[in-house]
């Protein structure tokens, strides 16, 4: 006698989705670390531009020189404040993502945790009555 879960359809629709919420978790991931590197990388050309035009300063520049690396530092600037809420919307939605996955993981586990018990039930009944029939014989 084989034991059949009568849940088991939704157990594989649970494990299907925890699946799914997992790939997408990790998408969003990797989305969040690449934004994190350009972050970086926008911060250090902020960083080499202001050296340089301090350097270029100590050497007497042009006016028109100076405002160029002034506008260009601004620029960035600016795009490091988009990247750093652009960056925290995507930690917002991988926090969501995250939660999500938790409580697929815990649903799952709930079915998971049922089915060994049904089966558990099923075996302990058929290991009682196989030992009345040899008590019985």
């Amino acid at each position: 006698m084989t034991f059949r879960f009568k849940l088991q359809r939704v157990l594989d629709i649970k494990r299907k989705k925890e699946d799914t919420l997992h790939i997408e978790h990790n998408m969003l991931n990797d989305q969040y670390n690449s934004m994190l590197r350009e972050l970086k990388t926008l911060q250090d050309i902020r960083e080499a531009m202001l050296l340089e035009m301090e350097d270029k300063q100590k050497a007497r520049i042009s006016v028109e020189e100076l405002l160029f690396y002034e506008k260009y530092t601004d620029i960035l600037k600016k795009d490091i404040f988009l990247k750093k809420d652009d960056l925290k919307k995507k930690e917002s939605e991988l926090t969501l993502k995250k939660a999500e996955l938790i409580e697929a993981q815990k649903d799952r586990r709930i079915l998971e945790k049922l089915e060994d018990k049904k089966d558990q039930e099923i075996q302990d009944e058929v290991g009682l009555n196989m030992f009345y029939r040899k008590r019985n014989e």
